[in-house]
C-alpha cells in the first residue's frame, strides 16, 4: 500500500479551509493603493491580452506558481520588449492540489486587462513581472451589456482594506478613454 505524504493529505483540506474563511469574511488585508498610488509603483502599465495561464510546480516541488502571458497591446508607461510578457504569481492548481493567495489577481484566457506591473522581487519572482499591489494592479476591460461601451472594473472581493477609505473602483465601473485620460495624466504630473 502506497503511504500518501503529509502534503497530499493537508493541502487539499487547507485550500478547503482558506476558500471557506474567506467567504465568511477572512480575506487578505491590505492598504488601499489608489490609482495615483499604482501609477508611482508600477515601472509599466499595459493593456494587453492574456494568451496562457499555466500553474506548475517549482522545481524543488514544495510551491505552485502561476504564469500568465500576455500579448502587448500598448504601453502607458514603460516598456517590455519581446512580444509577450510574462507574469507570475504565488499559487494555482497543478493536478489534485491548489494553493490559493487570497487578493491575488485572477486571469482568464482571451480576456483583455490594464495591469500595473514591476520586475519580480526575490529569487522566486526573479526574470517575471509582478503585478502591483495584488487585484488591485489588475483591472478588466469589457463591455457595458447596455451601452457596448467600453469600461474597466476591479475584482476586490478578497481584499479587505486596512482604514476607512474606500476604494474607488470596488463597486463600480469606469468608461475605458476616462480610465486611460486618469491614467495619463497622473503620468505626466
Amino acid at each position: 500500500m502506497k503511504k500518501k505524504s503529509f502534503r497530499s493529505v493537508i493541502l487539499p483540506f487547507l485550500t478547503i479551509f482558506i476558500i471557506v474563511m474567506c467567504q465568511e469574511g477572512w480575506c487578505t488585508f491590505m492598504k488601499k493603493l489608489t490609482l495615483d498610488d499604482l501609477t508611482e509603483k508600477a515601472k509599466v502599465i499595459v493593456i494587453g491580452k492574456v494568451e496562457s495561464i499555466e500553474s506548475r510546480w517549482n522545481e524543488e516541488h514544495t510551491m505552485i506558481f502561476t504564469y500568465v502571458d500576455i500579448i502587448p497591446n500598448s504601453f502607458l508607461k514603460g516598456f517590455i520588449g519581446g512580444g509577450k510578457i510574462t507574469v507570475k504569481l504565488l499559487g494555482g492548481s497543478v493536478g489534485d492540489i491548489e494553493t490559493v493567495v487570497l487578493g491575488s489577481p485572477r486571469f482568464e484566457n482571451g480576456e483583455e486587462t490594464v495591469l500595473f506591473l514591476n520586475s519580480g522581487y526575490g529569487e522566486w519572482f526573479q526574470n517575471f513581472y509582478a503585478v502591483v499591489g495584488l487585484a488591485q494592479g489588475k483591472f478588466d476591460v469589457s463591455y457595458d451589456p447596455n451601452t457596448s461601451a467600453k469600461i474597466v472594473s476591479q475584482n476586490l472581493s478578497q481584499i479587505n482594506f486596512v482604514g476607512s477609505v474606500q476604494h474607488p473602483f470596488r463597486e463600480k465601473t469606469i468608461l475605458f478613454d476616462d480610465f486611460l485620460m486618469l491614467i495619463k495624466t497622473k503620468i505626466k504630473l
